[in-house]
């Protein structure tokens, strides 16, 4: 390569880091847990405009790719924008459990599917592996003594009671 080639390449790429949008989509992704970066991010917008991290993803940084999915997954009221079909097609195959599902973008949907398992750092979304589904039993008065004893006992809550009786029995 030529000087003026590489110090074109060097020029073309300082400008598309130093792009707001490159800003706007790193430190919200930063700000929701989901990536981590090595700069601080002034302005962060509470919204995620879906154009922008696709052309991030493609320009920058392509580790966008990988957790977009988590961030239809866990904040959909955040986005702006259509939601794409091969995006939309992966969050539904995540939040169906399934096992395989498509790729995104290079990305495999097992390494996704992995990372949707992971805590998110706002404490008030779950991942998938810590979601509960609510059901309702009609047990008797003296099994609901019970219950209430052992776990008056072990000091946890009656679910969590339960729960650990069925680990157990699953266990043997």
């Amino acid at each position: 390569m030529k000087r003026d080639e590489i110090i074109s390449r060097a020029t073309k790429a300082a400008k598309t880091i130093e792009d707001p949008r490159v800003g706007r989509v790193l430190g919200f992704l930063a700000r929701c847990g989901l990536l981590l970066v090595n700069k601080n991010f002034k302005r962060v917008p509470r919204r995620l405009k879906i154009v922008d991290a696709y052309w991030v993803g493609a320009n920058v940084e392509p580790r966008v790719f990988a957790v977009l999915p988590l961030v239809a997954l866990h904040f959909p009221n955040r986005l702006d924008g259509v939601i794409p079909k091969n995006l939309l097609e992966t969050v539904t195959a995540l939040r169906e459990g399934q096992q395989s599902g498509p790729d995104f973008y290079g990305v495999s949907y097992g390494e996704i599917f992995k990372l949707a398992q992971l805590p998110v750092k706002d404490r008030r979304v779950k991942s998938l592996g810590a979601k509960r589904t609510l059901k309702a039993f009609r047990l008797k008065q003296s099994v609901i003594a019970r219950l209430s004893e052992l776990s008056a006992r072990n000091g946890c809550s009656m679910t969590e009671s339960l729960e650990r009786l069925i680990e157990q029995a699953g266990k043997s």
